[in-house]
């Protein structure tokens, strides 16, 4: 779906649109593929939660949901304040990128997917990554509600979509790649 040169691009792109750097409008014309596409931020060396927002829909290409993922989740992810300069060199970039989300029914959830969940006028995302912090589907179902706005086992009754990703994370700021999924 990707190459490693491909990832060094993307990730390149998202810290100079994170900087506010014009950058290289040449890109490999695999990048210009719509997907779906987040990028998370971790502060470095302790890897705490830093920012996360992206797109599950594929609505932008590769190299432009990277962009404006990367901005956003360095300056308006709501549970953090903006990302200040002096933090640049002090944070590592995950990028994941997404198949479509499809429908799917709870049973049908294992660990490692990504879930979409929807109720009522609310829904939220957890990426596949997000198994890690959890015992189990109950646990990882409950907390994706809370995210939501609902209770705990509002799940039972919601509406769900899965996905999967490919990722790739910095091991240190401006550091090599490695591919986690």
């Amino acid at each position: 779906m990707i190459t490693e040169s491909d990832a060094e691009f993307l990730f390149k792109a998202a810290r100079a649109a994170i900087k506010g750097e014009k950058f290289n409008n040449k890109f490999p014309e695999s990048l210009d593929e719509r997907t779906g596409i987040f990028v998370t931020l971790y502060t470095y060396p302790n890897k705490e939660l830093r920012g996360c927002i992206g797109f599950p829909e594929p609505m932008h290409s590769l190299i432009t949901g990277v962009r404006e993922a990367a901005k956003a989740a360095a300056y308006d992810d709501y549970r953090f304040e903006p990302l200040r300069p002096e933090e640049f060199n002090h944070i590592i970039l995950e990028i994941s990128i997404l198949t479509k989300p499809l429908p799917c029914k709870l049973d049908d959830i294992e660990e490692g997917d990504g879930v979409i969940l929807h109720k009522n006028s609310k829904s939220a995302l957890f990426l596949p990554q997000v198994w890690e912090h959890f015992s189990g589907k109950e646990e990882f179902l409950d907390q994706l509600c809370l995210k939501a706005g609902l209770n705990v086992g509002d799940w039972k009754d919601a509406k769900f979509m899965k996905f999967s990703v490919v990722s790739f994370e910095e091991t240190e700021p401006n550091g090599k790649l490695k591919q986690i999924l």
